[in-house]
């Protein structure tokens, strides 16, 4: 028996009254009626972190093909120190960079490497960096900024990365003396002027992305020992948080001299809004190399069956049946990228790591 069709839903007569009369006299932006179409809070242009774990991870396996960050919304990058949180929003500059947008940096910790940034692909002369001289004329700024770039570029890609909460001084932190006591002065500073920022980011676009320094309560047994800076509004209005922690090193001999060559870095999504939160994955931050897809590849290469050991070396079956041996990280780089197999060992390792 033929399933019957679902008639498309009519428009209620009074909320046509409704929302006309509204429309009226404030505005026909300012009410309307829901459906599927609705441009309100819709998210339809992305980023990518430039790590294929890191992607998949907030993706929670959701739609393998689209990138991450989302723009119109506040994400937030919190981590301990050199835990790469920096790392982070350079590549996520590289990327907005790459689809032709423009990136506005305020860099309030004064220590950003530049030439590390332009070693991630970043174009330092695209980049427009901000200087506040406190945490209200950040905001004030990175508003009239976003006000500006619409104007002159209706259609760009914005990303304003905020680098980072924990190192920007409040207005009466600055003026006073070093003995005066300013109790809770930067989280109310920071609920009051981030409300403001709201609207304008998701009317125009924009992708506010900031980091944020991560500490440990005091005398915590149980639970979660983790907190940030700058008070509860920042949980409340990002619609993504992600918490990065170092849980290892990454260790080379050269020469005979065992060198600590990076990080193995744990990411977790304390929110997300748009996939499933509360998911871990534990990427490969390298010196100088940022988080590199090869070295996460060549990390879980154990978890493919293709990939046997033979003595002191790796097998690697590709899926023409071609065997490529190789021998640690540097085996690795010089035989196996060079295959059109590549990507489909990388979507291969992302299938494993979610089953």
């Amino acid at each position: 028996m033929p399933r019957k069709k679902i008639a498309a839903p009519t428009v209620d007569p009074l909320m046509d009254l409704i929302v006309g009369d509204i429309q009226n006299k404030f505005g026909t932006a300012s009410a309307g009626v829901l459906s599927a179409e609705t441009i309100l809070c819709k998210v339809d242009t992305w980023a990518s972190t430039g790590s294929f774990l890191i992607d998949s991870l907030i993706r929670a396996g959701n739609d393998s093909t689209r990138p991450v960050i989302p723009f119109g919304r506040l994400t937030e990058i919190a981590g301990l120190e050199a835990s790469g949180k920096t790392t982070l929003c350079a590549q996520i500059m590289a990327d907005v960079q790459a689809q032709g947008g423009i990136c506005c940096l305020a860099d309030t910790e004064e220590a950003l490497d530049l030439k590390y940034v332009a070693s991630l692909g970043v174009d330092l002369e695209k980049v427009i960096w901000v200087r506040p001289d406190h945490m209200e004329d950040l905001f004030d700024k990175f508003e009239h900024l976003i006000q500006v770039i619409r104007k002159h570029a209706p259609d760009k890609m914005i990303a304003v990365l905020w680098d980072s909460v924990g190192a920007t001084s409040t207005q009466a932190e600055v003026e006073g003396s070093a003995g005066d006591a300013h109790m809770m002065l930067a989280p109310r500073v920071i609920s009051k002027n981030l409300k403001r920022l709201v609207a304008p980011i998701a009317r125009t676009k924009t992708a506010l992305i900031v980091t944020n320094h991560l500490y440990t309560k005091p005398n915590v047994k149980f639970g979660d020992k983790w907190e940030t800076y700058g008070g509860q509004k920042m949980k409340y209005l990002a619609t993504l948080r992600l918490r990065l922690t170092k849980v290892g090193q990454i260790s080379m001999t050269v020469n005979g001299i065992k060198r600590v060559i990076g990080q193995d870095i744990r990411i977790k999504t304390v929110k997300n809004k748009m996939a499933a939160g509360l998911q871990t994955t534990d990427a490969h931050l390298l010196h100088g190399a940022g988080f590199a897809n090869d070295y996460s590849i060549f990390h879980h290469m154990a978890a493919l069956d293709a990939v046997k050991k033979s003595g002191r070396s790796q097998v690697w079956t590709t899926p023409k049946g071609e065997e490529v041996k190789y021998m640690g990280w540097r085996g690795f780089q010089s035989h196996v990228k060079s295959h059109s197999e590549y990507g489909s060992l990388q979507d291969a390792i992302i299938q494993i790591l979610w089953e």
